[in-house]
């Protein structure tokens, strides 16, 4: 195994990369970060999702680079001063990361807290109520006092 290999086994979802020199670890985002992240992104996130690095940093690239001084910790200038393939590399490792996590731990979590909370509804109540349903569509039996 490479030292990159067990650093991946030892903590999931973080890469290790140099930057402009500099060894950065990269993971997925942060609770703090997702907002500024986000915020960040969204100039560019279409050209991300169509696969297309290179309209994201020519077109937006102070967004690209506002995005990844957030999810990297580096400062803007160490970007600044990379051409625009090292640029797209570090972009689409991020975005790699962040996709990864988001499809691969996040989406069953969530799946599987729905499926406890759901659960623990139809045991104390009955049926779950649909997500689509409102409250005003939900009729309980009246309550005996």
């Amino acid at each position: 195994m490479s030292n990159s290999e067990d650093l991946e086994a030892l903590f999931p979802g973080q890469r290790h990369i140099t930057i402009a020199g500099v060894a950065v670890a990269l993971g997925p985002l942060k609770v703090r970060q997702f907002g500024a992240f986000s915020k960040a992104a969204e100039p560019f996130a279409g050209f991300v999702i169509a696969g297309d690095y290179l309209a994201a940093v020519v077109q937006h690239p102070a967004a690209v680079i506002a995005a990844l001084e957030i999810a990297t910790g580096q400062p803007a200038a160490v970007f600044e001063d990379m051409t625009s393939d090292q640029v797209m590399q570090v972009l689409a490792e991020v975005m790699e990361i962040n996709l990864r996590f988001f499809a691969e731990r996040l989406l069953p979590v969530r799946d599987q807290l729905r499926e406890r909370m759901q659960a623990i509804t139809k045991a104390s109540i009955g049926q779950p109520p649909s997500p689509a349903s409102s409250a005003g569509d939900t009729t309980l039996p009246p309550s005996e006092s």
